[in-house]
């Protein structure tokens, strides 16, 4: 349309552009219906019509040829109200939502939305998903950045489970052969196992992959879960977080919320904010492969986790550099657990530098063994685990706070209830009961003032090291303090120690 002083109708060019969601976001729901593309001819009128008299109006009498001029400075588009609603509209970065055009920028390749796949399921979508990505040679140099978004469906969309906004998962999604650092961002999208199948994921079953990431998602089975709902076979470098996970038929009705089993080699995996109920073990680490140089092994973050329903929050068979914080059980009977929030087994090799702190038990949690057990599960001919680190455990209604049966090198402290510790453990224990504070070694224990132990106490004596020493005892009235020693002839001297005047 031509300025207000511009009565012609050849209007002047205009390199103005329309910028993106700008004025073609105000069309309605009534359609553009009456237009597209063609010549045009107009009839140009001066009698009040719809200008007003304040600029030349137009009668259209067939379609309009724009001859790539813009439309700038439109208040509103009035349609025929016989004119069909707008469904579709051709033209790049062009999109009607709920009726209004929009004019918003295009998605990047590296960006996926299941939702514009086909499928008649998610993990069917899923699969066409996986076939759009880069392949061949060079995967980590072209793949790197893909992101996978899975937002909540159309409850009229096939994938969606009995009409609620949803998905529907009938084979396991399986992320194989892939070294590209993928992201799935879930937010909290419900998603359910409609099927009896494997597991919800399966990471790596053909070759160890790399850089694997989780966001979100709320799962959901019904008993219908063979091994987990997250199955991690062979991975580099994955994280997981804000994972819900739930059995909705009660405790111990599936296997694992999350298990790790490496048949490639060692993993390394960190966990964060998820939480998992219903499962025999909300999460289980374990050997997969014994072919690896030094040892099968597996490196674990796992930090603000919330699991039970079952015998373990978290039960992990071996593995090395294990790192363990805020832990919590319990909050209803479904979320509390029967054996122990945290096991470490030793079945194929033991654990070794482990830190495990702030483990809880929430109300309403169920009597169980204890909050942490160093278990042996071979009667004796597994190697012993190694460096063990426990702090603040407090979980009422355990038998122990932690159970130490098979470990050299521990440490633990402000655990309750009291620990139970084994005859052979190598470290100390300290616990707080009753207001008092414990200490207990199978070791000496020396207490330092200055360069040299100034107290040593042994399984068999207490000793004040240091040529003459002795130990000062005070009367009963508090007048006095005599230093009680030997002499050269092991004869017991008594000296009567100088206090000064304040004192």
């Amino acid at each position: 349309m031509s300025n207000d002083n511009d009565t012609t109708d050849d209007a002047s060019s205009s390199d103005y552009r329309l910028p993106r969601r700008g004025a073609l976001t105000l069309l309605g729901a009534a359609g553009l219906g009456g237009l597209a593309a063609g010549s045009a001819t107009a009839e140009e009128g001066d009698d009040g019509g719809d200008g007003g008299g304040n600029q030349p109006w137009y009668r259209w009498e067939s379609d309009v040829d724009a001859g790539e001029h813009a439309l700038s400075n439109l208040g509103a588009l009035s349609m025929a109200a016989n004119d069909a609603e707008i469904s579709d509209f051709a033209g790049e970065n062009l999109s009607v939502d709920e009726g209004v055009l929009n004019a918003g920028g295009g998605t990047p390749e590296s960006i996926h939305v299941v939702t514009e796949y086909p499928g008649e399921t998610l993990d069917q979508k899923l699969e066409n998903v996986f076939a759009e990505l880069p392949d061949g040679d060079d995967i980590p140099n072209q793949q790197p950045g893909h992101r996978i978004v899975i937002p909540a469906p159309d409850p009229d969309d096939a994938a969606a489970a009995d009409g609620l906004p949803a998905w529907r998962v009938e084979s396991p999604i399986v992320v194989g052969k892939n070294t590209g650092k993928l992201v799935f961002d879930m937010g909290w999208t419900l998603i359910y196992a409609t099927e009896s199948i494997e597991s919800f994921f399966v990471i790596g079953p053909d070759e160890k992959t790399e850089n694997i990431t989780l966001n979100g998602g709320m799962f959901y089975a019904q008993e219908n879960l063979e091994r987990s709902f997250v199955d991690i076979q062979g991975i580099g470098h994955m994280h997981i977080s804000r994972m819900y996970l739930q059995n909705l038929e009660g405790r111990n009705t599936v296997p694992a919320g999350i298990r790790l089993k490496d048949y490639h080699g060692s993993s390394e995996l960190t966990v964060t904010d998820t939480e998992v109920t219903g499962c025999r073990d909300a999460f289980l680490a374990e050997h997969g492969s014994e072919d690896v140089p030094y040892g099968p092994a597996f490196d674990l973050d796992i930090y603000n986790w919330r699991g039970g329903g079952g015998e373990h929050s978290i039960r992990i068979d071996g593995g090395v550099a294990i790192n363990l914080d805020s832990i919590q059980c319990g909050g209803h009977p479904l979320q509390s657990v029967s054996e122990s929030i945290v096991k470490l087994e030793n079945s194929v090799t033991s654990t070794r530098k482990v830190s495990i702190s702030n483990v809880r038990e929430r109300h309403n949690a169920m009597e169980y063994h204890s909050g942490v057990h160093v278990a042996d599960v071979t009667d004796g001919a597994g190697d012993r685990h190694d460096g063990v680190y426990v702090q603040n455990v407090d979980c009422y209604n355990a038998e122990y706070g932690t159970d130490v049966e098979y470990v050299t090198h521990l440490d633990q402290q402000n655990v309750r209830p009291k620990p139970t510790v084994g005859d052979e453990v190598s470290g100390s224990t300290r616990w707080f009961d009753d207001g008092v504070e414990r200490h207990e070694t199978a070791q000496s224990y020396a207490f330092h003032a200055g360069d040299g132990p100034s107290l040593v106490v042994d399984e068999d004596d207490v000793r004040v090291p240091g040529d003459g020493n002795g130990v000062v005892l005070t009367t009963p009235d508090g007048s006095g303090q005599y230093l009680l020693h030997v002499d050269n002839d092991g004869e017991l001297v008594t000296e009567a120690v100088e206090q000064d005047d304040g004192e």
